[in-house]
């Protein structure tokens, strides 16, 4: 079975950003699987439906069914998938197979019931608020002469077996 790295992106990144450093690290035979968010759940759909009805009048269903049709599982499957490709580029040219699953409940769970498979090799997340943090008071005293600045990555590589 081909290894597996894992990349769940939260609502907020973007896949562009996660490219250059997954490409560092990927090897021809390996699959590349993006995590994304499903974005709504049933209550966020039911006060849009709501929204819509009150704007568009009780009696118009239509506005109700799009907006209830955009958000199917296969519609945002679809999403995800043309908001992943393009980007992945480099990614296939160097061999790798990307695929796209969109995920919903807690990210964490997700994860843990991915790497349980076993076939997952890394698991790239972004490295959080802490490091970055640090490389600002690095970059700061640095100016000032009192540090060498050292390169920062904030990219996280976690191995499956911390994960679980």
């Amino acid at each position: 079975m081909a290894k597996q790295i894992l990349v769940p992106l939260k609502r907020d990144e973007r896949v562009e950003d996660v490219i250059p450093y997954i490409e560092r690290i990927v090897q021809p035979g390996m699959k590349v699987k993006f995590l994304l968010r499903y974005p709504l759940d049933g209550f966020d759909l039911a006060l849009r439906a709501s929204r819509a009805a009150g704007e568009t009048g009780v009696g118009d269903l239509t506005e109700i069914r799009k907006i209830a049709a955009a958000y199917t599982w296969e519609n945002q499957q679809r999403a995800a998938a043309v908001k992943v490709f393009p980007a992945c580029a480099p990614l296939q040219k160097k061999g790798a197979e990307v695929c796209v699953d969109v995920y919903t409940g807690s990210l964490r769970r997700i994860v843990r019931s991915h790497v349980s498979s076993g076939d997952v090799h890394l698991v790239v997340t972004w490295a959080g608020i802490g490091p970055g943090i640090m490389s600002f008071l690095r970059g700061a005293a640095s100016k000032f002469g009192l540090a060498k600045r050292t390169a920062y990555s904030p990219m996280r590589l976690v191995y499956p077996s911390t994960v679980l």
